[in-house]
């Protein structure tokens, strides 16, 4: 007879496995109802408040909508009219109230920085009133790290990129600072350092980020708060872009061009440093002919970052049909204790209808939220954000000097479709792989591969929406011993 110690470890065992065969069903696409440029916040309790505009109906209405955690769709509420550009919404963490900013018609049809706020969560909201004067759209809003003002900024027609800090606390300001031209059409951002200064990116030269940051104590409607235009600092190749701040430090997410060997554009990561944004580290691979289309003009960033309260990192980029098995995908990853965590795919359709216009990031201080969208039908629409499931998390691992690890996975698979299994090793001389089973969470027989370059080809029916782990067992012997000795990495991937 087994000790109580033994059968309880065999319970938690069992229980374990039973988790780890139970495949997750992709997460269901909320429908939000119809619109443009939608912009979100998550709160802490997890409810989403969605904003975004409708141009093809009678004076451009601005809705509203809010779901809660696990909810299933919303009621759009119409909170203002004349909306002329994209809105911008933004929660206050320090009281939890909610403001729109957004370019739109006061009374006497003049166009200004417009304003509709909640103090209630979004139950109630007041009328529009007008908090700026000079700025025609707004490309990007952030709120003051006092949560007195909105920073926003802009670009002209001819390139020029327009900042003004608006308050909330009543008046309208007329000053509008010029910051240079831009020589792309991608739009400029707005963020904050960890000291609270503001901090413009456009692309003041091609394939080049420049990033403009106000003098400190200085009032950034004052020209002379951010300097001389030759002060730059500059990202080279630096393509899409946004930026966010957190208790981790501010941070700042681009596509970089320079391809792959897979013809890819890599994603990467930027910290503020004592020399500007610095150490860029590679997230993801975002393919060259993704986000192509963008559509009439709007923000043709394809990339999104939020920094929740917590200091975690959020951020995701959307994935051509070609490099999603025929889908239009969405790529989320975030970072834990440990960095940047598995990829999570979401298949959002295979028509082009579906084709994803504006996205953002909504994460709230527990790391919970949404990703948002709307796409060339005009639905708005959205899917709560997860963390890869157990089995998932560790990806690579180091056995003596060598490491091992199973390739992050981009894109989903076909039902039925080939899916490549494989092992990637490191150069280093030392350790000696002895084999490598592959195996699969739910329903799929185990194989096992005695040779490098450890690479199986599986046929697999799993459902399309479900979501799986592929995993791996490494046997190796380390140098000078003769114990056998294993590791277990996986990684998430979703059929469509």
């Amino acid at each position: 007879m087994r000790p109580p110690g033994s059968r309880a470890a065999a319970a938690l065992a069992a229980v374990v496995a039973a988790v780890l065969a139970a495949p997750a069903a992709a997460e269901p696409i909320v429908e939000l109802g119809t619109g443009r440029q939608a912009s979100a916040v998550t709160d802490a309790a997890g409810t989403l408040h969605v904003v975004s505009r409708d141009p093809a109906a009678d004076r451009v209405p601005l809705r509203y909508c809010r779901v809660p955690a696990g909810g299933a769709g919303c009621t759009p509420l119409e909170i203002a009219r004349d909306a002329q550009w994209a809105p911008k919404l933004l929660l206050r963490p320090q009281d939890g109230a909610l403001f729109v900013v957004y370019p739109g018609l006061d009374a006497a049809s003049q166009l200004r920085t417009m304003l509709v706020a909640s103090g209630d969560g979004g139950t109630t909201w007041g009328a529009p009133v007008a908090i700026g004067i000079g700025l025609s759209e707004i490309d990007d809003a952030e709120l003051s790290p006092d949560g007195a003002f909105v920073d926003t900024v802009a670009s002209t027609p001819t390139g020029e990129v327009q900042f003004q800090r608006v308050p909330l606390g009543g008046g309208a300001e007329q000053r509008v600072v010029s910051l240079g031209v831009k020589r792309d059409l991608l739009a400029p951002r707005v963020t904050h350092l960890a000291d609270g200064r503001a901090v413009v990116i456009a692309h003041y030269a091609a394939d080049r980020l420049g990033v403009r940051v106000a003098r400190l104590g200085a009032d950034p409607n004052d020209p002379a708060a951010w300097g001389s235009a030759t002060t730059l600092h500059r990202l080279r190749n630096a393509d899409a872009s946004d930026g966010d701040v957190g208790p981790t430090g501010a941070w700042l997410l681009a596509t970089v061009k320079q391809r792959t060997a897979a013809g890819a554009l890599p994603v990467k990561v930027w910290r503020w440093g004592a020399h500007g944004f610095e150490d860029p580290r590679t997230i993801g691979a975002l393919a060259r002919r993704a986000g192509q289309q963008v559509g009439q003009g709007q923000d043709t960033n394809v990339v999104s970052l939020d920094v929740d309260l917590a200091g975690r990192l959020h951020t995701a980029w959307p994935l051509s049909q070609s490099d999603c098995g025929g889908h239009l995908c969405l790529v989320y990853r975030r970072t834990d204790r440990r960095g940047f965590m598995a990829p999570i795919v979401y298949p959002v359709g295979a028509a082009t209808a579906d084709t994803v216009q504006h996205f953002a990031i909504a994460a709230n201080s527990g790391g919970s939220g949404w990703l948002v969208w709307d796409d060339l039908s005009a639905r708005v629409r959205a899917v709560p954000l997860v963390t890869p499931p157990l089995g998932a998390r560790v990806g690579s691992k180091r056995i003596g000097r060598r490491r091992v690890s199973i390739p992050d996975f981009y894109g989903c698979v076909p039902t039925g479709g080939t899916f490549v299994h494989r092992l990637r090793v490191d150069g280093r001389p030392g350790t000696r792989i002895l084999s490598v089973r592959f195996f699969f969470d739910a329903g799929q027989p185990s194989r096992t591969d005695h040779r490098a370059p450890f690479r199986l080809r599986f046929r697999l029916a799993f459902p399309p929406g479900s979501r799986h782990v592929a995993g791996a067992v490494v046997r190796y012997r380390l140098p000078g011993e003769r114990r056998v000795r294993s590791v277990r990495i996986g990684r998430t991937f979703v059929m469509c």
